[in-house]
């Protein structure tokens, strides 16, 4: 069995305002009736169980148990303990479309130790790491879709932008549909391994990349990010960055998931298919 933690045990990422006592006597001014402790897999999916209130000290030291081999995107065995969710006081949201009920984000812990499997571990490893070397920086997303691997500054169509303003560095080649911890926290990690290691990001790229030179191919030799999700698979399966941050569990089941993904995607007939060959039929 999973060993019960303290409700009033910080959490790395954030640092609750109130007491768990406080914060219960709180909600139930509101009106809450119940509390949702949730996690996200390792797809990016919320999965959560609800308790009452009265239940709220019990699930804040991790009462609300799951059985990965039972989930998608939690890779445990069957013969594997529970995984604990243990919630983030200060995340504590109570719901706008249901205002009896109160959210908060978990971390995933097993046999009392934080889950090496667990998206938000791993962020927090991450970010435990970068609070030893650099001050935080903020990062944000854009619009335009990325092909090329480089940076400048105001140039919006680089991978990564850095704005005349400074302040902050904007990775443009996430997708609003991943995993936010494990986006997050790789691209922490690799931040942190360019300044361990001294890595030279060579000079940035002030041109349009998207523009090819004479030769048809990518200006000034420039690296191409990966084309398809195939390609991105192998990519991350054999880089040791990922491997490393992400742990051998979680790595072996994300990459086995999205090796099935892409092949099922090639056993399917898409609309562009259809439109495209039918008409020489």
């Amino acid at each position: 069995m999973n060993s019960l933690h303290s409700p009033a045990s910080a959490d790395p990422l954030t640092e609750p305002q109130l007491s768990w006592q406080q914060r219960k006597l709180d909600l139930l001014s509101q009106g809450v009736s119940y509390a949702l402790a949730s996690f996200v897999d390792l797809h990016g999916t919320s999965k959560a169980k609800a308790v009452p209130l009265d239940h709220f000290e019990a699930m804040l030291a991790g009462s609300e148990l799951f059985t990965g081999a039972a989930l998608d995107g939690v890779p445990q065995d069957v013969s594997d303990d529970e995984v604990a969710a243990i919630p983030d006081l200060a995340t504590a949201t109570v719901l706008p479309w249901s205002r009896d009920v109160v959210w908060l984000a978990s971390s995933l812990h097993l046999q009392g130790q934080a889950y090496e499997a667990c998206s938000r571990n791993i962020l927090i490893r991450a970010l435990q790491e970068a609070e030893l070397m650099v001050d935080q920086g903020s990062m944000s997303g854009s619009t335009w879709a990325q092909v090329f691997i480089c940076y400048c500054n105001n140039n919006r169509t680089n991978m990564l932008r850095i704005p005349s303003a400074g302040g902050r560095v904007e990775c443009r080649a996430a997708d609003s549909a991943c995993n936010p911890y494990l986006g997050a926290g790789m691209i922490l990690a690799a931040e942190l391994e360019g300044v361990r290691e001294e890595l030279d990001p060579d000079a940035p790229i002030s041109l349009m990349p998207t523009c090819s030179a004479p030769s048809g191919g990518p200006r000034g030799g420039l690296k191409v990010l990966p084309l398809t999700l195939g390609e991105a698979i192998e990519a991350s399966a054999a880089d040791p960055l990922s491997l490393s941050l992400f742990g051998d569990a979680i790595a072996d089941a994300f990459i086995d998931y999205k090796r099935t993904e892409w092949a099922d995607y090639h056993g399917c007939v898409s609309g562009w298919e259809l439109a495209r060959y039918l008409q020489f039929l």
